[in-house]
């Protein structure tokens, strides 16, 4: 009976010492976190990239005859607008030149009027037989010379007063005078480049996007550059169709509109760039993203405890990543907090959201 009653004591103080222990155990305490539920979204938004504004075209500007310069009107870095002059030329050696054909043509006329009557005359007579086919031949070969170097001469004073309209050279388009080459006193030979002209009315930037980029961009996709004089549209025109070698990366050129001028060549701007829709898109904020072995990680929650799952994630826009699998739509997704989960840790729900 003592035995007995010893060991009914002692089963109860065990009892009563193990439901101590359990009372003392410390409960678990939730992790806060924030969370969005994952919805299908269109995908539209910019590439923020950089670059440097170019001219989209550089003229050279000649003249088509050989003559001393008198005077040069612009300097390099002017911006000028079509038709102003750039240079004014000494036109004496024309001015003589012209005096000289005009004196060669009256002779030559007055040759040709001869020449002209005398073969009138010889056709009336090779009539009656005074004078033979011969000396008609002759009066007819005179006749021709004489016309022929009359209009010889007619179209070298021709050349001649079209040079003299050329006093000025002048500027074929609007532009900034980037280079000049001819300084007066010198003689500016016929063809010769004299000045170099870049057209900026409207102006190129050319930046440049990894392989993983190229499915977002289109031809005509708009932007905005943006520059320390303000900001402008712009359009892409031409996406390369490989890499640089040096890089890996494939240049993206674009057009800006600068007809008021308000940009220059060499200018570093930012451009946003408006990428192509696309359909049906699970977005991701960088944040809700861990890296755990290897694996891109995140954690949903269902009944207020943490999920891992691996991911697999495709390029975004700005903090956004494409999740290509792993995650479906409706799942609840920690975006912030992530990096304290393991699976199965009891979480608490700060802040929801709104669905992406």
């Amino acid at each position: 009976m003592w035995l007995s009653l010893v060991m009914v004591l002692m089963v109860t103080a065990c009892e009563e010492k193990m439901e101590a222990e359990k009372v003392s155990l410390p409960s678990v305490k939730p992790i806060p976190v924030e969370v969005i539920t994952l919805k299908p979204r269109q995908l539209q938004g910019s590439l923020n990239l950089y670059g440097v504004l170019e001219p989209t075209s550089s003229v050279a500007i000649s003249a088509d005859f050989s003559a001393p310069v008198a005077e040069v009107l612009v300097k390099e870095g002017l911006r000028v607008s079509k038709g102003q002059p750039l240079l004014r030329f000494d036109m004496r050696k024309i001015l003589l030149k012209r005096r000289q054909i005009q004196h060669r043509l009256e002779q030559a006329q007055s040759q040709r009027t001869h020449a002209e009557l005398s073969l009138s005359r010889q056709r009336e007579l090779i009539v009656s037989n005074t004078v033979s086919q011969q000396q008609l031949d002759n009066a007819q070969a005179d006749f021709d010379s004489a016309q022929a170097l009359v209009m010889t001469l007619e179209s070298e004073l021709q050349v001649v007063l079209q040079d003299l309209n050329n006093a000025e050279l002048r500027s074929p388009a609007a532009g900034v005078i980037r280079t000049r080459l001819v300084e007066p006193g010198e003689n500016a030979e016929a063809y010769a480049p004299l000045f170099e002209l870049e057209t900026d009315s409207n102006l190129r930037v050319s930046v440049f996007v990894g392989e993983k980029m190229l499915p977002l961009l289109r031809l005509g996709n708009n932007a905005i550059v943006d520059t320390v004089f303000g900001e402008a549209s712009a359009r892409i025109t031409s996406i390369a169709s490989n890499a640089s070698s040096n890089t890996g990366n494939y240049e993206v050129r674009l057009l800006l509109d600068n007809a008021d001028h308000r940009f220059k060549a060499g200018m570093s701007v930012s451009v946003a760039v408006q990428t192509v829709p696309q359909e049906g898109v699970l977005l991701l904020p960088e944040s809700a993203v861990v890296a755990d072995g290897g694996e891109h990680v995140i954690y949903t929650v269902k009944n207020e405890k943490a999920h891992r799952r691996a991911v697999q994630l495709g390029l975004g826009l700005n903090d956004n990543l494409v999740i290509l699998s792993g995650a479906k739509s409706d799942d609840v997704v920690v975006v912030i907090g992530a990096d304290r989960l393991t699976q199965g840790s009891p979480v608490q729900i700060e802040v929801d959201h709104a669905p992406q």
